[in-house]
């Protein structure tokens, strides 16, 4: 929320590796502070509307994934966070939500 560049994707995925994903930013900001896509695997959505859940509606609404993880922009993920997240669903074929804990 309210950033000024992408830069905070470099940390929150270890090694800086967050070309391997599909990434939706919806970033809370004032209309003279938006942020634009760097790259294609990359999307971003600026909103002017506040709030948690304003920002995770909008997300379901825009996401393409077959499994879509919801993260602050403060997240710092563990290396192998892809594979804890797709063993997760394999062991619970019917779970349409899951969480983590760090």
């Amino acid at each position: 929320m309210f950033r000024t560049n992408l830069e905070f994707l470099e940390e929150m995925f270890p090694g800086g590796n967050y070309q391997e994903y599909q990434i939706l930013v919806i970033n809370q900001t004032d209309q003279d502070k938006e942020l634009v896509a760097s790259s294609k695997n990359l999307r971003v959505i600026n909103t002017l509307e506040r709030g948690l859940s304003n920002s995770r509606n909008m997300a379901l609404q825009h996401a393409i994934g077959e499994i879509c993880l919801f993260a602050d922009d403060d997240v710092r993920y563990i290396a192998n966070m892809d594979q804890v997240v797709v063993n997760a669903f394999a062991k619970a074929p019917s779970a349409s939500v899951m969480t983590f804990q760090a």
